[in-house]
This record gives structure tokens, sequence and C-alpha cells, in this order.
């Protein structure tokens, strides 16, 4: 399990959409067998 903590959901929607993402995102594919996003809110 990996947890990940961003500063909003606006700057997680700016990484994913981000040129440099999509360029690297292959190689967080390829290095799990199965991975979810599941965002949540602090309480």
């Amino acid at each position: 399990m990996l947890l990940v903590r961003y500063p909003s959901i606006d700057a997680f929607l700016e990484m994913i959409n981000s040129p440099e993402y999509k360029k690297i995102v292959h190689h967080r594919a390829a290095a799990m067998d199965d991975s979810r996003l599941m965002p949540m809110l602090e309480s």
C-alpha cells in the first residue's frame, strides 16, 4: 500500500495531466501488478 498526499485535488489533476507525467506514467503501471487511485479528504 502506498499513500500519497497532494496539496489539493487541483494540484493532483495538474500533475497527472502534465506532459512530463504522461511521458513516464508507463513506468508506474509496469512497476505494479495492480493499482487504484482513491481520492480521500481529511476529516
